[in-house]
């Protein structure tokens, strides 16, 4: 009996190679895991999502607008929480007190973003939008013309 539902050899691989392949993509994947454990930023709570797609499948099989969806899960949560939307991270702010709190009086220290990949960059206006630009003479303009 094999260990395997497949033959190696339907494949032309020789088994050892194939279990060293095997071996080796184990330990990259653990070695990914710990090393994104390591770098784990606590984060408000918010509904679990899936590794690569984050809360999409979730959103999407609810049938509800965003501004529904997202009041259902305030519900759950409380006023500040997370939802992952493919590899965006967002951290939802649902209250108004908050909300004031945030923006108005902890402005600079909440003003900086994560740099873009380079699609982003391209889309965002080259850093051009409050929301995509790094705190500075730059970001404290575009925040005043807005």
């Amino acid at each position: 009996m094999s260990l395997f539902p497949f033959t190696t050899t339907s494949f032309n691989i020789s088994p050892s190679l194939f279990l060293t392949i095997l071996v080796s993509t184990l330990v990259l994947l653990i070695l990914t895991l710990r090393s994104s454990n390591s770098k784990h930023v606590k984060l408000p709570p918010g509904p679990p999502g899936w590794p690569v797609v984050g809360n999409l499948f979730q959103f999407a099989r609810s049938k509800k607008q965003f501004y529904e969806y997202v009041d259902d899960v305030r519900n759950k949560y409380g006023p500040i929480f997370t939802l992952r939307m493919g590899s965006r991270t967002m951290i939802i702010i649902s209250d108004s007190a908050i909300a004031h709190d945030v923006l108005i009086q902890r402005g600079p220290m909440f003003a900086t973003r994560p740099s873009e990949n380079p699609t982003r960059t391209i889309f965002s206006s080259n850093t051009f939008t409050v929301n995509a630009s790094a705190y500075g003479p730059v970001w404290r303009s575009l925040r005043r013309n807005m």
